[in-house]
Parts: structure tokens; sequence; C-alpha cells
């Protein structure tokens, strides 16, 4: 099975919505007609439906939304359900970022009823995958954790819809992070074998 890699961008609270659809435009020019990897791009919630609009004669860059909850609609305040989203038409979700895990208190437990719901509504997640600087040393621990943990059902065939994306709160190119990032590319080999 191949596929090509993807890269995400995550805008956080940066760009409101004209700000967004002027990277996009000037962003779109500079791509071209191909690309050697799927582009997502991630903005802010208000930016969303500019944004979409902005791409919809692109065939090279889609659209994420940067969390989600999974709740179909309720008294939530400043959430977003996953129907919000797919009217807006948004292909990814981010989910698990280490900055709603460490700011928003959100745990595994609450990325795997997200990554479950995204999964039911047929909306593909990324889950990130990360940790703190105090918990150095156990990526192996702390990775195993996240993954089966997040794994809706924990069945196997749910997890080539799941993209596992790997977010630090400290520099990627650190030792552990390239440990992770091993580990990322072992647990992918894993999936080509055992699908």
């Amino acid at each position: 099975m191949s596929r090509k890699p993807i890269i995400a961008a995550n805008w956080k609270m940066h760009k409101g919505p004209a700000g967004a659809v002027e990277f996009i435009e000037e962003f779109d020019n500079l791509i071209g007609d191909s690309s050697p990897v799927d582009i997502v791009l991630a903005p802010a919630f208000v930016s969303l439906p500019a944004s979409k609009q902005a791409l919809v004669n692109s065939e090279l860059v889609q659209l994420a939304s940067q969390n989600c909850h999974f709740e179909a609609q309720g008294a939530f305040t400043g959430e977003i359900s996953i129907g919000m989203l797919q009217e807006i038409g948004v292909d990814y979700v981010i989910i698990g970022h280490s900055e709603r895990r460490s700011i928003f208190g959100e745990d595994d437990s609450l990325i795997n009823q997200k990554a479950r719901a995204l999964h039911a509504a047929s909306v593909k997640p990324i889950v990130c995958i990360g940790e703190t600087l105090d918990e150095q040393g156990r990526s192996s621990i702390i990775f195993k954790s996240i993954v089966f943990e997040n794994i809706p059902n924990s069945r196997i065939f749910n997890i080539i819809n799941t993209i596992f994306d790997i977010i630090n709160i400290f520099d990627i190119l650190s030792t552990v992070g390239l440990i992770r990032l091993k580990m990322l590319i072992m647990l992918k080999m894993m999936l080509i074998v055992l699908l």
C-alpha cells in the first residue's frame, strides 16, 4: 500500500478570514499543479469557511479543523461539532494536540471519544502524539498508551483512516523526537503488513 506523505500546517490562533484567503491565494500560486506530498491547511475556526471557498478549485490542498467536539450538538459553549465542520467541507480534524492536552486538560479518553465520533462521521482525524519535557525518556510507553487509547474500538482496520502526527512541545529534531519518528514509521510498516 503506497501513500503520499502528508504535510499539515496548523495555523493555531493566527490569520482571520481575510488573512487566510490572502495566504491561500499566494500559496496556491507557489505550489503550482503538482506536489510530492498531500497538503493540509488548518486555519482558525473563524477562517474555515473563507478558506474552503478559497480552496474550491484546488486539487492539491485540503482543509482541516484544529479541533472538534465528539457530541453532535448540545450546551458546549465555544465548541464546534463534526457536523458543523462537515457543512463547511473540512477533510481532516486535528485532535489531541499537546496544547489541547496541556492547557485545556484533554486526556486520552476524551481524544478517543473524538476519534470514534470522527470515524463514525467518515471524517479523517489527525491524532497528535507527543510528550512533555517531563515525560522524555518514556517515549515508547507514552506512544503505546496514546496509540492504543485513541484507536476507536481498538480495531486495526480503523488505523488506516487515522493519520498519526507527531506534535511535540519541543524541537522535533531532538533525540526523543527522532525516536518517536522511528516508532511512527515502524507502526506504519506494521499496518502495511497487517492490512
